[in-house]
């Protein structure tokens, strides 16, 4: 079924999961999707797949690392090339290390910054502050831009499993003792990715650009398990 009115989306870290599944929809609605992958190999693939199950598939890629603001810059200018209009922005890229592992991963880039809260905060952060400008030239009152985050419940249900706390002064997790686990850094830049949210959606209320987070719910098929080698079907 073919949309009522084209509208370009971007989605980040589409190559699998959810992603993958959402930027499948959006092209069967007859949108322009431009999907975020880390790599040449990694964007021609979810192309072919896309292509293959909807005729005609308005689908593009553009590599970006979100762990390396560089390379967050490199892929707006490289969508600013292609001289299109950007109605949607789906930050859905993330990274969940090590359930359990108790040392803390850095950013080879950037050695104070824990890589969890970098990926799922920070680079959606930036992402979207270079992108602002643009979603605010398509937005209207009756059709306004949206930006959607993809969160988590375990926000509020992260305690439970024995996660640390959440220190607003030291996001990175680097003070000594700080560090839990790799459920409590997920935990914890997902909570920094709800407040962040909240204050960019009271930013631009007046604005026609909505901000919204969403859970999907626990999905083992989605990359997130790449880094946690365990029965997740149990």
């Amino acid at each position: 079924m073919a949309a009522q009115e084209e509208k370009v989306i971007i989605i980040t870290g589409a190559n699998s999961g959810i992603g993958l599944e959402t930027a499948k929809s959006l092209c069967e609605l007859g949108h322009d999707v431009v999907i975020s992958v880390r790599d040449d190999d990694k964007g021609r693939t979810t192309t072919d797949i896309i292509k293959a199950g909807t005729k005609d598939a308005k689908i593009s890629y553009i590599t970006m690392e979100l762990s390396d603001p560089m390379s967050i810059r490199r892929f707006v200018d490289k969508f600013h090339e292609t001289g299109k209009k950007l109605n949607v922005l789906i930050n859905n890229a993330g990274l969940f290390m090590r359930f359990m592992g108790t040392e803390r991963t850095i950013v080879r880039q950037d050695q104070t910054r824990e890589v969890t809260m970098t990926v799922n905060c920070m680079g959606s952060f930036l992402l979207t502050n270079l992108l602002i400008d643009d979603l605010k030239a398509t937005a209207t009152k009756e059709k306004p831009s949206r930006v959607v985050n993809v969160s988590s419940n375990l926000t509020v249900q992260g305690k439970a499993f024995g996660t640390g706390d959440f220190f607003i002064d030291d996001l990175m997790l680097a003070k000594e003792g700080a560090y839990v686990n790799g459920l409590h850094s997920y935990r914890n830049s997902k909570i920094a990715l709800n407040m962040w949210s909240n204050e960019l959606a009271e930013k631009l209320k007046s604005s026609n650009v909505t901000v919204n987070t969403v859970c999907p719910g626990w999905i083992p098929s989605t990359g997130l398990k790449r880094h946690n080698p365990i029965d997740w079907k149990r």
